[in-house]
């Protein structure tokens, strides 16, 4: 028979027993004699940092963070955001405004329910709009900081707001409820609307057109308030006023929201994250959205030991394949944490990041290079990523090579952990699969053991005879 030969790497993040290489057959007993199995215990040893992730992808929604949060051990935070609005073909006032005057111009700012705040309900905040200028075209990765949109002369509204006393319910898609931060905007801003829709109307039938002739966007912020940070779901920008109707007097509004068709750059700022970037720290943390992530390395050193001594004419996947490789991060948060852990992580090759969000992958359409963890509930010991073992036999295919002598790797395995949220369906029969996986868009924190222990890597190769 010819000889088959399987790598089965086993993958745990708690320490072996022994650290030896060690030989030993595997259920002879019940074994034919074709298929007798003899298997090698390796251990590898993984080393990890934590290091800056200057941005997040966000080109696939709406949604937007708003405010300020001061946390003295693990860092500041400051969000903020910057949107187009929409217009469409044929736009019009459905009425004309009596006198043609508007009423007043309000900005709603529409919240999730019940979800998606940080800090004080009571903590003030003070909110400020300005017009941006014509021609706006956003970016689909976060900035540091969107402060050269906060000109003085395009203020068009500034209001302190408390999240517990100032949000309003709204009904929106005729029986749907949400929660909405309202604010007045200045009413030069809505007259100019209506105007230009009277004298140039065909500046609203394009989205280009209507960015640079009626409205670049609008930049939201917070000048003031260090307590609390609102998720922002949808931007909506009202213009009220009221028509006359035979002898009575009527009320309307237009209103300009923006959506995924709309260009938009968001503003996420992490200050004093020394403590979590300190290479001597004894910890591995994640801070996000776009603050500090965990940088796993597992050195191509270690990497050639899985092919010590083999043969020249092997095929890697083939008669070499990784089987099963269980991967798992320990969580060790601190007492007293003022900011959740995300509700999943991913792992994914350094490489991959810089586009796997905007290509709309999951780890489902790119198994082989992205693991989705278990998901985060409360006094959770750890994000387990389950098998990993094609992420490291692709590495292998591309980067190991025989030299004449020996196999050599002549790569080390990059590996980032990110937080995300996933959105679901159900198939049917209770089955859950994934339809999307985005980068997680709201402040959150976990720490992780980082000793050589918990960075131990367990290491099962498989001959089958």
């Amino acid at each position: 028979m010819m000889a088959r030969a399987v790598v089965g790497l086993g993958l745990s993040l708690a320490l072996l027993a022994s650290c030896d290489d060690t030989l030993s057959n595997l259920g002879e007993s019940v074994q034919t004699p074709r298929d007798k199995v003899e298997s090698e215990q390796y251990q590898l040893q993984f080393e990890a940092s934590t290091e800056v992730q200057p941005d997040v992808y966000n080109g696939f929604s709406t949604d937007g963070l708003l405010g300020a949060y001061a946390d003295a051990t693990y860092g500041d935070f400051k969000a903020d955001f910057a949107t187009q609005l929409r217009t469409a073909p044929g736009f019009s006032f459905s009425h004309t405004p009596e006198g043609g005057k508007i009423d007043s111009v309000r900005l709603e700012l529409l919240l999730p329910r019940q979800e998606g705040f940080l800090g004080s309900s009571r903590a003030p905040m003070q909110v400020s709009v300005y017009e941006l200028p014509a021609g706006f075209t956003g970016g689909e990765r976060s900035k540091q900081e969107l402060s050269s949109y906060a000109e003085s002369s395009r203020l068009l509204g500034e209001q302190i707001v408390r999240y517990a006393s100032d949000t309003v319910r709204r009904v929106v898609q005729k029986s749907a409820v949400a929660y909405a931060i309202s604010l007045k905007l200045s009413n030069e801003l809505g007259q100019r609307l209506y105007d230009r829709s009277r004298t140039s109307p065909s500046d609203f039938d394009t989205q280009e057109n209507f960015s640079k002739k009626v409205l670049g966007g609008l930049y939201v912020t917070t000048s003031a308030g260090r307590g609390a940070v609102l998720k922002v779901k949808t931007t909506n920008l009202v213009v009220h006023y009221h028509y006359k109707e035979g002898d009575s007097i009527r009320q309307a509004h237009e209103a300009f929201i923006n959506t995924k068709l709309t260009s938009r750059i968001d503003g996420i700022e992490h200050q004093n994250l020394n403590a979590l970037l300190d290479p001597q720290s004894n910890y591995l943390y994640s801070k996000g959205p776009a603050g500090v992530l965990p940088a796993i390395r597992l050195a191509h050193t270690e990497l050639e030991r899985l092919l010590q001594n083999q043969p020249k004419d092997i095929q890697i996947g083939k008669d070499r394949s990784i089987a099963d490789t269980q991967f798992k991060l320990e969580i060790d948060n601190p007492a007293n944490l003022s900011l959740d852990p995300p509700p999943y992580m991913m792992l994914m090759p350094k490489d991959s990041l810089a586009t796997y969000f905007k290509k709309g992958l999951t780890e489902r359409t790119a198994a082989a290079v992205s693991y989705l963890s278990s998901a985060y509930v409360a006094n959770a010991k750890y994000y387990n990523f389950s098998n990993i073992s094609r992420l490291l036999t692709e590495h292998l295919k591309h980067h190991a090579s025989y030299n004449g002598s020996k196999w050599v790797v002549d790569a080390d395995l990059e590996l980032r952990v990110i937080p995300v949220e996933r959105q679901v369906a159900n198939s049917g029969n209770n089955v859950v699969t994934t339809v999307a996986i985005h980068e997680y868009l709201f402040p959150s924190f976990v720490r992780f053991k980082k000793d050589a222990a918990a960075l131990k890597i367990g290491v099962t190769v498989s001959k089958f005879k």
